[in-house]
């Protein structure tokens, strides 16, 4: 009976909480809460910096497919395992601005592009843009010049606004690397009247 009653008394004492202090206590919120926010800020930068950013549209350079204020999700993850498409809107950075700028992938790295009597040819076949508001003509600027075909190097893209009248691209400032394309722009968040996928 009495080895019953020690063992109790042992199990008793093991049951038994440590008492804890209001400062303790405090502490260990105060831990939780640095830990929890120090997690949420490294999970934004990650994701800022290596999978997804948001990007608001100044200027109108890339109407009539998007028009000042317009808000959209540029995604980068695709950059880190496959090669940019023609028709892709981009983000990139130019060596004109200090601000990234929003464009379309018209030629690829190795192709020769060229333009014509308000046309772009790449590789000598004239090149297919929906995009484009009807009537618009593409004209050379101080890089790209019309009727002088430039061979893109194996790490070139040449990017255009859709606004060809109005837009500072590629046809002024010269080619893009890849390194130099932020991300890919995927969708449309802002306005709600024309939230939706961006199509190439």
């Amino acid at each position: 009976m009495n080895q019953q009653q020690e063992v109790k008394s042992e199990q008793d004492q093991l049951a038994t909480p440590v008492p804890t202090t209001k400062k303790s206590k405090g502490l260990g919120v105060l831990f939780e809460i640095a830990f929890n926010f120090l997690t949420a800020v490294g999970v934004f930068f990650v994701f800022y910096f290596f999978i997804a950013q948001t990007n608001e549209v100044r200027g109108a350079s890339m109407q009539p497919t998007f028009y000042t204020g317009d808000r959209v999700i540029t995604e980068k993850v695709s950059l880190y395992f496959t090669d940019v498409s023609r028709g892709d809107v981009v983000v990139v950075k130019s060596p004109q601005y200090s601000e990234p700028l929003i464009k379309r992938v018209v030629a690829l790295p190795g192709e020769t592009i060229e333009i014509q009597n308000g046309d772009v040819y790449i590789n000598g076949d004239v090149l297919s843009e929906p995009y484009l508001a009807t009537g618009v003509m593409t004209t050379g600027q101080m890089f790209l010049h019309d009727g002088s075909p430039y061979k893109l190097l194996p790490d070139e893209y040449l990017v255009m606004g859709d606004n060809r009248p109005v837009s500072s691209d590629s046809r002024s400032w010269g080619t893009v690397t890849k390194k130099e394309i932020v991300g890919v722009v995927l969708f449309r968040y802002w306005p709600i009247d024309r939230v939706g996928v961006v199509k190439d």
